[in-house]
Order: C-alpha cells, then structure tokens, then sequence
C-alpha cells in the first residue's frame, strides 16, 4: 500500500505511561529526566489518579515549557495506581511500553539502551535498577521466562523494562485496589502468559528508584489475609489448564508470603487456624514440595515468639544477600 493507516503513520516508538497520586513534590523532576533522554522517539502519558494537590497543575506547566515533547495529561478520578496504569495503556501509541512511577526517574541513556535490543525476535526487553554480576541464562521457551517471572529472575517490579503493546492487554491491569503491595509482579505474570517471544535483558541501570516510607507499597499491611487475597487474585493471572505445571512455583509463592508475615502477624501463623494454612498444605502435598528451615517453622511451630524471631533472621539473610551482591556487582 502507498499510504499506511493513521494509526501507523502517527506510532512511536516508546509510551512512557506515568501514574501519578498527590505527587506534586516528584512529578517535575520525574519528568525532567525523561526529557533529557538520549533517546527521542517517544510520549509520555501521565495518568493523574485523582490527586488533591497540584500535581495536574505541574504537569500542564511542563507541557507549556517543554512544547517539543508528546506529552499528554489525563485526569482520571481516583481508582488506584493499576487503574492509573490501565488508562494509560489504553491511550498508548507506542509499539514499545514502559511504566515510570512519578517520584522516580530514568538515567539519561535509559530508553536509549533498553531500545537498542527492541526487535522481532523478542516481546521483552528487561533492564535493571542494579545489573546482577552474572547474566541470566537462555530462555528458549515459554515455561522457561514464566517461572523465571514468577521466582524473580526477572525482577518483578514494572519498571526498567519494555513491554510490547499489541500484546499488553489492558485487562492485565485490571487488579484490585486493595492490592497495593506487589500489584505489578500480577501484571508481570498475566504478560509471561501472553508473550511467545523470549526476553532479552540488557545489563545496565536503566532506572531510578526512590523508596519512600508513606507510599502505599511500604504502608501496607502485610498479614495473612492480605497474602491470602493476593494469592486468590495471583492465581487467576495464570492459565487455568497450565496451574497444575506450576503447582511447586504456586507453593513457593505462598510460604514466601507467609514468611513474609512472620514479624507482623506471628500470632495467626502460630494458630495455624486460617484457610490459607489448608490451601498451602494441599500443595505442599501434591508437589512434594521441601520445606525449608525457616518454612518449616512458618507450618509447624506453634511459638510466636519463636515464628517472629526466625522472621527477624531471615529478614537479615535477605538483606546481607542484598547489600553482598551490591558490593559484587560494583567490582
């Protein structure tokens, strides 16, 4: 054909969707950052989740500073960062999307280098906060990046990745907003099942990170029946005939968020008396599944004293590992 349809004459690149919630204090500098990109083919969608304060005000200020960008403000009633995200995605363009969260930011070459390995042989491109010291290994099939999806190979937050759009359902979106912990590892999965291409990583810091104490992912309340809900929600994001073949993955899954209780809610996980204790014990069973020392204590001691304080050490095993590969990886 001599002319291409509008839509293909009008793609880009790159839809960086932003959703953004009372972030007048980060917005500006998140965009800042993504302006100053190397990389030029892109929009950016920022999907304004309802805020009180004047995040739609800073943003329309940048939009009349910066009018050589595609920049598009939505201004949504408040339904939750994965709504935020979900109507972001509907409004995309791009053949390639990534997520920015609006109190971080992108190194300068970020987009720049996750495109460099955007191709047809791939539907994910995976970057990093912090490139492990060892690559990560061939993933020639579909069960291959699925399980690496689910056990953290492929980290599991949103960011630092390109995700590509024909294949993003915005239904994959569609999460509760009582999750607010852990929502984008769902979304995550619910792609790993979707994709028929494997990843590609690409071993340079391609994201900013900045941790803040009062957002809802490091307030919520982690206890038993929020890892309960999570776990029912979880496991619709996998194909219903395929759950059996990842029943081991599931299991882990879930002693890993009860585990991750151990500290905060020790009393109930030492009654042993809540659903989610038969739910993992049938999979335990059904997959043969070895416990480890301190999910054995997690199922079996009837101390809570003892439960809160084997969450203590595990908390420190998992922080020393963190802070070791740090180190490593800087050498």
């Amino acid at each position: 054909m001599l002319f291409e349809s509008i839509e293909e004459i009008m793609a880009i690149s790159i839809s960086i969707l932003i959703p953004a919630y009372n972030a007048e204090e980060f917005i500006v500098k998140c965009l800042a950052s993504i302006a100053a990109q190397t990389f030029s083919d892109f929009e950016i969608i920022v999907s304004n989740d309802g805020s009180t304060d004047r995040t739609a005000e800073n943003v329309q200020n940048f939009i009349i500073q910066h009018p050589h960008l595609s920049l598009t403000l939505l201004n949504n009633d408040n339904g939750g960062v994965s709504m935020a995200r979900k109507r972001a995605l509907e409004k995309a363009r791009g053949e390639w999307v990534t997520f920015v969260d609006a109190d971080d930011t992108l190194p300068s070459d970020a987009l720049a280098n996750l495109y460099s390995s955007a191709d047809s042989d791939t539907d994910f491109i995976v970057g990093f906060l912090t490139p492990p010291k060892e690559k990560v290994g061939a993933m020639g099939n579909p069960t291959q990046w699925q399980i690496a999806t689910m056990n953290g190979v492929i980290p599991p937050g949103i960011g630092a990745k390109l995700y590509r759009r024909a294949i993003l359902n915005p239904s994959m979106l569609d999460i509760p907003r009582t999750i607010t912990n852990g929502e984008d590892a769902l979304m995550n999965i619910a792609y790993s099942f979707a994709m028929t291409k494997q990843p590609k990583f690409i071993y340079a810091n391609v994201y900013n990170y900045t941790r803040h104490p009062l957002s809802l992912s490091h307030s919520t309340k982690r206890d038993i029946d929020y890892e309960y809900n999570y776990d029912a929600f979880r496991i619709k994001t996998i194909p219903e005939h395929l759950r059996p073949n990842f029943l081991h993955q599931i299991t882990r899954y879930r002693l890993n968020g009860v585990l991750g209780c151990s500290r905060s809610d020790a009393l109930t996980i030492a009654r042993k008396e809540h659903p989610f204790f038969n739910v993992i014990r049938e999979g335990i069973k059904q997959s043969n599944y070895r416990l480890s020392i301190f999910e054995w204590i997690a199922m079996n001691v009837k101390s809570s004293l003892i439960i809160k304080y084997s969450g203590i050490i595990r908390a420190i095993f998992i922080s020393l590992n963190y802070r070791m590969s740090l180190l490593f990886s800087k050498r």
